[in-house]
């Protein structure tokens, strides 16, 4: 770029020089000739320099998407996929292995870390804290009931920490839940959202946080954390994860 703009100065000055020479010889008629050469030089390394910035925006755009996702249009607004919550232990987006919380065998199939924006008025007000885009975790999960009589288990047993001592609970106007009691072997799907008020902060992990639910005949049930890290997109598509 800046030996594009040096070869345009200094094509002008050369056709400077030329047109007083002749001034000073001919006459103060410009040369028709020379000012023609010298347009086309404009031109032409306009053109070759309009194609250099291209050329870098999209790779600079490039570059992006491999450690973003793109932007997509959902119900509410637009969505952009920033990381990706991995723990290889748990084989997330795979042959997911559960995690027994008391009665219930909870699969954790994919947590993604993502910018949300919308124009809706009331979106932005109810779920973004009145911004125009925010930040957001976003998790997924199977439960299965393995006792024998019904079990309670909702989005509020599920709170996530993006650093420590701070839990934020599901949002309840894009959660998607479980409504009712889950019937002994019975099995449902939490689709979670986790609104992050702090949009500028850089988060590489981020623990999610499961009470066990509560039964009678059930003692000593023990609450769990599972602790994730963030991998880009790129980091995840070579890990083979989609």
């Amino acid at each position: 770029m800046k030996k594009l703009l040096f070869v345009l100065l200094l094509s002008l000055f050369l056709v400077a020089c030329g047109n007083e020479s002749d001034s000073n010889t001919d006459s103060d008629e410009p040369d028709q000739k020379e000012q023609k050469e010298s347009q086309e030089v404009t031109d032409d390394t306009s053109e070759e320099s309009g194609k250099e910035e291209k050329a870098e925006l999209e790779e600079v755009n490039a570059e992006e998407n491999e450690e973003y996702g793109e932007w997509e249009t959902v119900s509410f607004g637009e969505l952009r996929m920033d990381g990706v919550g991995y723990k290889e232990e748990l084989g997330m987006y795979k042959d997911v292995t559960p995690i027994q919380i008391g009665p219930v065998e909870l699969y954790v199939v994919g947590a993604f870390l993502a910018s949300v924006k919308s124009e809706d008025e009331d979106f932005k007000s109810l779920v973004l804290n009145g911004k125009d885009e925010s930040r957001a975790i976003t998790a997924t999960f199977n439960v299965l009931n393995t006792s024998d009589e019904p079990v309670s288990f909702t989005e509020n047993e599920i709170t996530v920490s993006v650093q420590p001592g701070v839990q934020l609970i599901a949002d309840q106007f894009i959660t998607e839940g479980i409504e009712s009691d889950l019937d002994p072997g019975e099995e449902g799907t939490i689709t979670a959202w986790f609104i992050i008020n702090d949009s500028d902060k850089n988060i590489d992990s981020f623990s999610i946080n499961i009470n066990a639910p509560q039964l009678m005949t059930w003692e000593d049930m023990a609450d769990d954390q599972i602790q994730l890290d963030v991998l880009s997109v790129k980091e995840a598509e070579e890990l083979d994860l989609f």
